[in-house]
């Protein structure tokens, strides 16, 4: 995990984020798992349900998902109040487990 922590920590602040985590994804399980974070607070959902929010979105689909304003988008879990913007990324899709990034601002985008 300390490895994944410095993976983290890097896409923040290289790329000028507030915040940014990394997920699996258990298609078995039907869950969501934060595995670590880097910013200001934890994700107020560190576990869900596959099927929910932008990352349900993102692996139903296999693509990212953009959203500039959270908050007229019905999909969106709240990951810290303040979050105005957030894209998922699909990343390493094998089999059955799959992780996914997601990055917000404060900004809108």
């Amino acid at each position: 995990m300390d490895r994944l922590q410095r993976v983290a920590a890097t896409l923040r602040q290289s790329a000028g984020y507030r915040w940014v985590g990394l997920y699996a994804v258990d298609v078995i399980a039907g869950e969501v798992r934060n595995l670590v974070w880097d910013g200001p607070a934890a994700p107020e959902y560190p576990n869900f349900p596959i099927t929910k929010g932008l990352t349900g979105c993102t692996v139903a689909e296999q693509r990212t998902v953009n959203v500039g304003e959270v908050g007229a988008d019905p999909r969106y879990l709240t990951a810290l109040d303040s979050t105005r913007s957030e894209i998922i990324v699909p990343a390493n899709f094998v089999a059955n487990l799959h992780s996914v990034m997601s990055r917000d601002s404060r900004r809108y985008r």
